[in-house]
């Protein structure tokens, strides 16, 4: 039977081999499906909306009316088509026509938008004038370059805005000091480190994803001063690896040199949130994984292909690196669960491949190693069972804080399911989004060219939808809602797709969408220029002179026989970063709150038992930390020590931080006993005793071990355990340092 056909002329290279040719019935059914499914999808990311800009006026746009229409669309495409969805598909082009909507509409001006009107229209109406020969006359190599032109100037605005100075915002600050001590002490990871805090235990490395960085860039680490090759580190991840990364899952696919390209591009133009993350919030590990997840879902396709040749020996090296450095932030393990579901589905097709059996051994091997240490050393188990409700027995509320936070384990508490709130949270990440790969990305997964994986893309995609989207309130602690940031990186490949398939249509209404999507495309990176050289809301921070002359006032004011005192919460007041490597940076014992942000609410170092008994009480635990010298940055606490010119002499000040020396204190880091201290690095203590008997002022942890004395724990007050030593050999000089890294696993087996 000859098919029925409408007498409509469209220009659909969706269809293979059709090009201007008249829609079959089915043909029109597709694109009827697509408008529905394009209007739905921007009703549920956009909300109400008004003509330009915002106004206190009736929305131009009511997202409930653009929801229903969409919706019957939707389903007048499949009452049309018989309630059959073979002979269906979703092609780019009406998504691609929403990019009108995005802006003429009020979706530019809203709050922490990556393309932020109503000035960014200029730019991209420039855009479609600038691409409009290139797209008439097919030149497409010029979106190649201008995606090359792209990456090379986005990291030359970077070095621009640094202009030598040290990246420290937030968790950079954090991060720098942990790739320090991983130079120093990898692969004995994890150990104790006295130089904080009387003694920490030094295991974040395998939570925070540190290592994959560490691994990657070691040749860097160890043949430079890390202050001085820290920006670059960072920048070679950002504008290198993330589109590199995705160049090479796009090659994988058999893309063209355009997709490829375009792909690249997208990854730095994903999100204002990509680079809160990135260049704000300081999570590099988290950003390092994220940057593997599309190359490692592509190789899992290629793995799951029927045809033999598509996993050869090179991919199989390939996907064991780069899933492994990716797994070192274990979170990024929840992304591929559709992935090993469909692994298990069709495990006889890969188990076919030959190199495959050589592969699982040797994943195996190398994962289950760091991640049993990781599970023991890390209380993994108590974490995920943690809920935000809860607070530990030291999180009460400090009277005499001049501060008060809002009390919670992690940055939200945990809340029931609820359609309103998953919305809310939906558009509140979408607005901060590329609109390219929010509304081209859906229809590029069904142009993905191999077939397992655009499975195994699609389930990813579904999955990632729903963790980030509906399931992130109820475990607070997973920060499921990164899994939104996760998918707008994996929908680079996709949108490139469709973004190829517009370009290289022929009839004037692809060249008109061909002309709005360059314009998006063009003006993204403009926007991204923008938040690198710290012009817009979203600012980030480098070292400032705080730093140095922070770090030369404790080590001059430094006797050797204590420990330097932070008062109060230190959590982002050094130049925008965290205390961490001002240990780093000075070898000084020092004591704080934390140095790193591991509170979400105010926290004084020194606890309210002991406040509340006043002078008396805040000496006698400075006493058991042995400061010998105090910084305040917190006016109550510099007008506190300022006011006991007897105890106390300011021998410092720059900003808003005081260094004060404690003036009727001898440093004594025997609180029973004696001996001499005679070294401390970020791995050990060196020391002799006078008798066979001490308790010294370094907190205790199971896994310590001497060749010199016994061990045990002296419990000081609620929060403080102390190390107790006996049955010593007097003036010997010993080390007490932890136990080595197998033998802490097996103890904690043990246990």
């Amino acid at each position: 039977m000859k098919k029925a056909v409408i007498p409509i002329r469209f220009d659909s290279s969706a269809f293979q081999g059709k090009d201007k040719v008249e829609l079959t019935i089915a043909e029109s059914h597709s694109v009827l499906l697509s408008s529905g499914i394009a209007l739905v999808l921007f009703a549920l990311l956009s909300g109400n909306l008004y003509f330009w800009e915002a106004s206190p006026s009736s929305p131009f746009i009511s997202s409930k009316s653009v929801l229903i229409f969409g919706a019957i669309l939707s389903a007048l495409a499949i009452v049309l088509n018989r309630f059959r969805l073979r002979g269906l598909a979703i092609i780019p082009e009406p998504f691609a026509a929403c990019l009108l909507m995005v802006f003429f509409t009020s979706w530019l001006d809203r709050g922490f938008s990556l393309l932020q009107g109503p000035s960014i229209r200029g730019e991209i109406i420039l855009g479609a004038l600038f691409a409009l020969y290139f797209v008439k006359k097919k030149i497409l190599s010029a979106f190649t370059a201008f995606a090359f032109i792209s990456i090379i100037l986005l990291p030359t605005f970077f070095f621009q805005e640094a202009a030598g100075r040290l990246l420290f915002s937030d968790d950079h600050a954090t991060f720098l000091y942990r790739l320090s001590l991983l130079k120093d002490n990898f692969p004995a990871i994890p150990f104790y480190n006295p130089l904080w805090n009387a003694g920490f235990d030094a295991r974040d490395f395998f939570a925070t994803g540190a290592l994959n960085i560490f691994l990657l860039f070691s040749p860097i680490i160890y043949a430079f001063e890390l202050t001085s090759v820290y920006n670059i580190i960072i920048a070679l991840i950002l504008f290198v690896l993330v589109p590199g990364a995705t160049w090479y899952a796009a090659k994988l696919d058999k893309a063209s040199h355009l997709s490829r390209a375009v792909a690249g591009l997208l990854t730095l133009t994903t999100s204002l949130l990509w680079y809160r993350w990135a260049l704000k919030y300081g999570t590099m590990g988290f950003i390092t994984s994220l940057s593997l997840i599309p190359l490692n879902l592509m190789l899992v396709g290629k793995l799951l292909s029927e045809e033999k040749s598509d996993f050869v020996a090179k991919d199989a090296i390939l996907f064991g690196i780069t899933f492994t450095l990716m797994l070192l932030w274990s979170a990024s393990g929840l992304v591929f669960v559709p992935a090993i579901g469909l692994g298990l589905y069709y495990f006889k097709i890969a188990w076919a491949k030959r190199s495959v059996p050589y592969l699982l051994v040797a994943l195996l091997a190398v994962n289950l190693s760091w991640i049993t240490v990781f599970f023991t050393a890390s209380k993994i188990g108590s974490f995920l069972v943690s809920e935000s409700t809860e607070f530990p027995d030291q999180a009460n509320a400090e009277k005499t804080s001049h501060v008060q936070g809002e009390k919670k384990l992690f940055k939200m508490r945990k809340q029931d399911l609820s359609a309103e709130n998953a919305i809310k949270h939906l558009r509140e990440q979408a607005a901060s989004a590329n609109p390219l790969l929010l509304l081209l990305g859906l229809p590029g997964l069904f142009l993905i060219r191999n077939r397992s994986s655009k499975r195994v893309y699609l389930a990813t995609a579904a999955w990632l939808f729903v963790c980030g989207a509906i399931l992130y309130p109820l475990k607070p602690q997973l920060e499921l809602d990164r899994m939104l940031l996760m998918l707008l990186l994996c929908l680079a490949i996709p949108t490139a797709y469709s973004i190829e398939h517009i370009l290289k249509g022929e009839s004037k209404f692809h060249l008109i969408l061909g002309l709005i999507v360059c314009g998006f495309l063009f003006a993204a990176p403009l926007s991204v220029s923008s938040i690198v050289r710290n012009r817009t809301l979203d600012k980030y921070n480098f070292a400032t002179p705080l730093v140095e002359n922070l770090t030369n006032a404790i080590v001059e004011n430094s006797d050797g026989a204590g420990r330097t005192f932070f008062t109060g919460f230190v959590l982002q007041d050094i130049s925008g970063g965290h205390a961490g490597p001002l240990s780093y940076f000075t070898n000084v014992p020092l004591y704080a709150c934390d140095f790193a942000h591991k509170h979400w609410w105010y926290t004084d170092v020194i606890p309210d038992s002991y406040r509340t008994r006043g002078d008396a009480g805040i000496d006698e635990y400075l006493n058991l930390a042995n400061a010998t010298s105090v910084i305040a940055h917190e006016k109550p606490w510099r007008e506190y020590l300022e006011s006991r010119p007897d105890a106390f002499e300011k021998v410092w000040s720059y900003e808003n931080f005081a260094l004060f020396k404690r003036k009727n204190y001898q440093g004594n880091y025997f609180m029973e006993g004696a001996g001499e201290i005679i070294n401390q690095t970020n791995n050990a203590i060196t020391l002799k005793v006078a008798q066979d008997s001490a308790i010294i002022k370094f907190t205790y942890f199971p896994f310590l071990t001497s060749d010199n004395c016994k061990l045990e724990p002296y419990k000081v007050n609620r929060g403080t355990t102390y190390i107790k030593l006996s049955a010593c050999t007097p003036n010997r000089s010993f080390k007490i340092h932890s136990v080595s890294t197998v033998d802490r696993l097996l103890q904690s087996i043990g246990n």
